[in-house]
């Protein structure tokens, strides 16, 4: 057993021959090939015994780990001659390197850091051997053991798949991977809090949580009232009570006969001759217990009619009375809803906005529902067992549909067999619910509702302050998403999505998304609450649809999926079912689709729906396959898979033998979907079907490609890294002082070039940072000051346009006040810094580091002002009721209010503070 043991151990930790790492003398030191050392024996040793419980990757990748951690790791003189590629490889190995050294300094720091970098790697050494491995190791193993061994290949030890996957899987994980993380992993085992386990609800707790999230909802607030003052009109009858043979419900009574042990305990005072007399005679005194109540359970079927009757105002009408009716169906089995689609019953989803949003989309053209009336007498039966009592058969209509003589032939038929309630709206607000039975109908509840009063639109309201302790009063306008400024920002992205001919979408480090039309605009800020942590995706549309995936902390974690619309400023927020983060991610023309192991999540673009496909293992493991977005190569030959509204489907995807072995990555062509392109050793090729039709090869002294209509001529910075052309730029795009470079290479669809662009920092076309101070003088208009001159607040007489009059800086003057701004703190949501100056009336004036001044006067019934600081032209002033005038580079497509009007109740506040 130990000669099995010591064996298993020599040959996973002995180097290859061509290997760029070696062990010392002493058989326990780890050093490159050329003598420097990467790794003592103790440091090795806590490292083996912290990952044997889940396995060993390639012990070269343990290697280049300790290496990274080491303070002597350098790249010219870490052996890049020895490793194919080991260029990529250190660049990704740099972030080690780069952590604070209280993070990498012991052993067993060391081996932490490396259970949580390696976690995703895929292993080659089981659990068990693993575990023989480092028990070998701590008895010593013969330094002769752990000589070269010229048999092996390097990539069994090193690679073991492709160089790029490694560099992959280890830059995805340690992109991720935050020094505070780290340290809460020393401290706690865990890297992140632990939140509470969601408890499942029933579908009517499911139904009401759901009423109350859509409360103030722009766009179900109306359903959800109406819903809600339904919910005392849509109870029905219960049934007479079942008698219980063991009464267990509470005390209720004293009796002369019972059980013993029910005996009062006065009795149990007497001896035992007087109590056998008394229970004898019976004279004892004992408790009665009552049944409690019990109601038989029933099983809850809705039918929600979507016919001709029911479109417009009772359609919302009849769904906010299916919605009441789930949310009290409290005592029965798990209540079922469905809606005619021609001769067959759909099921519907009640529970989410989406499902909701499905529903009211499904309409039907025939004028009463009995087509699916034998359907329903099907799914009746079938839910009907013999102690579950009455069915619950609810019909959902408009009132027109039971005076219709076509319906009454039906119902007659339909009632020899089931009871039937039928729930009536009108346009009017009126409801009935009738319960038909073979004797006759009886109308049994109903209600009248103010639709008018309902539906009308609620006046929108001003957005809260984000600090309201009295302390600090920060501006209304910051509770606005998106904000509605646009802003002339120049900040760096960590990832972007560009769309030719529309704009550039990003994300900055400040977790705020940004959008850069292509229309003369300024920057608008979408929103600066994305989740924490690394961008899992982040892809643009030609219809201007958003998606956005991140929020991945550890192994725990449920991704947040973010879908916008950027024409209409809406975001819809959605938490994946699954934990953890997912196999490949690919985007179609309508879903957005995750790929977990043996799941796929789904979403609509449109948000309409949200759901879970379970996957075969025909896909086969996450790990045992090359993925590229949707495809994936199995056993050599390349697979897709695609989703649509019925479910997931799996295709081969057709490709020329000949060029079948050199495939390294698959990806759709952008805007063509089902035309795929792929990447190869020689060069990339974009194929339609199975018929080639670009090809582009590498060359020593730049690339070329064989097609002429995109001649392309550019030279590498280094020649043994072609790829790194892609950081020379070949087209630059300026969004008023926001510059990027991208490649703009339609067929070169490289994972490394998707969604990134390098960035120039450019100087800040704001006054921002010059202005120190503001300036209150009964002589003059509203005055900023910087450290060499004044601006003045004025209106140009001719067109009333706003902007600053530059005057000469006046010092020692004692009839006026100069009010310095000074930092202050701000929340960490809020993303901005800002300087504020008190004014002597009360009124606070905040400088904004993206180029803005936020006026928040005294006076409760003024309203706040924003105004923009351009270095040259005209500002825009926007108030706190939405009234906006200036250049269209601030205020976008917003109606303008007269800049005159605009100016003179500026003024009027300026007015006040000068008093």
């Amino acid at each position: 057993m130990d000669e099995d043991r010591y064996r298993q151990a020599s040959l996973y930790l002995s180097p290859a021959a061509n290997a760029f790492w070696r062990w010392a003398s002493d058989g326990e030191t780890l050093i490159w090939k050329h003598g420097p050392t990467i790794a003592f024996g103790p440091e090795v040793e806590a490292v083996l015994n912290r990952l044997a419980p889940r396995g060993f990757p390639p012990f070269g990748v343990l290697a280049l780990f300790l290496a990274a951690c080491r303070d002597n790791w350098h790249v010219a003189s870490a052996g890049s001659e020895y490793l194919q590629e080991f260029e990529q490889l250190a660049e990704v190995l740099a972030k080690l390197h780069t952590m604070d050294k209280a993070l990498r300094n012991s052993p067993n720091q060391k081996a932490l850091l490396a259970e949580m970098v390696l976690d995703w790697f895929p292993t080659i050494v089981s659990e068990n051997q693993a575990r023989s491995i480092a028990l070998a190791w701590k008895e010593k193993l013969q330094p002769e053991s752990l000589k070269p061994n010229e048999s092996f290949a390097e990539g069994r030890h090193l690679l073991e798949s492709d160089t790029r996957m490694i560099c992959k899987l280890l830059k995805t994980r340690l992109q991720e991977l935050e020094e505070e993380n780290i340290r809460a992993r020393q401290k706690t085992g865990l890297e992140a809090d632990l939140t509470a386990p969601q408890e499942e609800l029933t579908i009517p707790e499911q139904v009401r949580l759901l009423l109350s999230q859509l409360k103030g909802d722009p766009d179900f607030n109306d359903l959800s009232q109406m819903a809600s003052q339904l919910l005392a009109a849509v109870t029905l009858p219960k049934p007479l009570r079942v008698e219980q043979d063991l009464p267990m419900g509470g005390f209720s009574d004293v009796a002369n006969r019972g059980p013993l042990d029910r005996l009062l305990l006065s009795e149990l005072a007497y001896d035992e001759d007087i109590l056998a007399a008394r229970v004898a005679l019976k004279e004892a005194l004992y408790l009665q217990r009552e049944a409690p109540p019990k109601a038989p359970p029933q099983q809850r079927i809705l039918l929600l009619d979507n016919g001709i009757r029911l479109w417009g105002l009772p359609r919302a009408f009849a769904t906010s009375a299916a919605l009441a009716m789930l949310a009290t169906a409290n005592h029965t089995p798990e209540p079922l809803a469905y809606r005619p689609e021609g001769d067959f019953l759909k099921p519907i989803d009640l529970t989410s906005r989406e499902g909701l949003q499905d529903a009211l989309s499904k309409l039907e053209p025939h004028a009463r529902p009995t087509a699916v009336f034998p359907e329903l007498v099907k799914v009746a039966k079938k839910h009907q067992t013999a102690d579950a009592g009455e069915l619950e058969l609810v019909l959902i209509t408009h009132q027109e549909v039971i005076e219709d003589h076509h319906f009454r032939q039906h119902i007659d038929h339909l009632l020899k067999e089931l009871t039937l309630y039928v729930a009536t709206v009108n346009r009017k607000g009126e409801f009935q619910l009738v319960v038909y039975r073979a004797g006759g109908r009886k109308r049994i509840r109903t209600a009248k509702l103010d639709l008018e009063r309902l539906m009308q639109p609620k006046p929108e309201k001003a957005p809260q302050r984000l600090d309201d302790t009295g302390k600090i009063r920060y501006p209304r306008i910051f509770g606005s998403e998106p904000f509605p400024l646009c802003l002339p920002t120049s900040c760096s992205a960590v990832r972007s999505s560009w769309l030719p001919g529309e704009g550039l979408l990003f994300a900055t480090r400040r977790r705020q998304l940004m959008w850069a039309e292509e229309n003369g605009y300024g920057t608008q800020e979408i929103t600066a609450r994305l989740p924490r942590g690394p961008i899992t995706w982040m892809r643009l549309n030609r219809q201007r649809q958003a998606t956005y995936v991140g929020g991945y902390i550890d192994r725990s974690s449920q991704l947040e999926v973010w879908l916008i619309d950027l024409e209409y400023g809406r975001i819809r927020q959605y938490t994946t079912e699954n934990i953890g983060r997912p196999v490949s991610i690919w985007q179609s023309s309508t879903h957005l689709c995750l790929r977990y192991l043996e799941k796929i999540e789904a979403f609509r673009l449109d948000g309409s729906q949200h759901k879970v496909h379970a996957i075969s293992r025909e896909v086969g493991p996450a790990f045992d396959n090359l993925w590229s977005g949707r495809f994936f190569n199995r056993y050599g030959s390349w697979h897709a898979l695609r989703v649509d509204s019925e479910g997931w489907k799996h295709e081969t995807v057709p490709i020329d033998k000949d060029y079948a072995g050199f495939i390294r990555s698959l990806h759709d062509l952008e805007g063509v979907e089902g035309l795929p392109s792929f990447e190869g050793d020689d060069g990339l090729v974009a194929f339609t079907g199975s018929h080639l039709s670009h090809i582009l090869h590498y060359q020593m002294g730049g690339m070329k490609p064989l097609d002429t209509k995109n001649a392309i001529n550019l030279e590498p910075l280094n020649p043994k890294c072609p790829w790194e052309l892609l950081s020379r730029p070949f087209q630059t795009l300026a969004y008023h002082r926001l510059e990027h470079h991208c490649v703009e290479l339609p067929l070169l669809l490289l994972p490394e070039l998707k969604g990134k662009f390098i960035w120039r920092k450019c100087a800040h076309p704001t006054m921002r940072n010059k202005i120190k101070a503001v300036v209150i003088d009964q002589t003059a208009g509203f005055i900023l000051q910087t450290a060499g001159e004044e601006l003045e607040v004025y209106s140009d007489p001719q067109n009333w346009e706003l902007g600053f009059r530059v005057k000469p800086l006046q010092r020692g003057r004692t009839d006026r006040t100069v009010i310095p701004f000074e930092q202050i703190p701000t929340p960490a949501e809020m993303r901005v810094q800002l300087q504020q100056a008190r004014l002597p009336d009360g009124s606070t004036c905040m400088l904004d580091n993206r180029g803005l001044l936020h006026i928040l006067p005294a006076d409760p019934k003024v309203m706040e002002m924003t105004l923009t600081l351009p270095s040259s032209g005209p500002i825009a002033i926007r108030f706190e009721d939405g009234q906006a005038n200036g250049p269209a580079y601030f205020v976008a497509s917003q109606t303008q209010t007269p800049a005159e009007q605009m100016y003179q109740t500026f003024m009027k506040w300026v007015r006040k503070t000068q008093c």
